[in-house]
């Protein structure tokens, strides 16, 4: 069986759906689902534990490519990350 944080597919588990309709951050449940914590996400896509819970909380914006790195990473669309808010188009 392959662990959680080493799945590739793009589905969308029910597991996900649940958590994302009841208002979590995308990027938090994907993050979770993948079995990361901050740090390691972090340091897998060259910003801070800091920087992603900034994300996570709606504080900041990810740039379009942090979100491909972020995507590349926990193996899913760069529109599943990120709600409706407008992203920063700087790295």
């Amino acid at each position: 069986m392959t662990p959680l944080s080493q799945k590739t597919d793009f589905s969308r588990p029910q597991e996900i759906g649940k958590r994302l309709v009841s208002g979590e951050s995308p990027l938090k449940v994907w993050r979770e689902y993948r079995g990361f914590t901050l740090a390691a996400l972090g340091k897998q896509c060259g910003v801070t534990a800091a920087a992603l819970s900034q994300i996570e909380t709606g504080k900041r914006s990810p740039s379009v490519e942090l979100l491909g790195k972020l995507s590349r990473v926990l193996g899913c669309d760069m529109d599943d990350l990120h709600e409706t808010e407008e992203l920063d188009m700087v790295a």
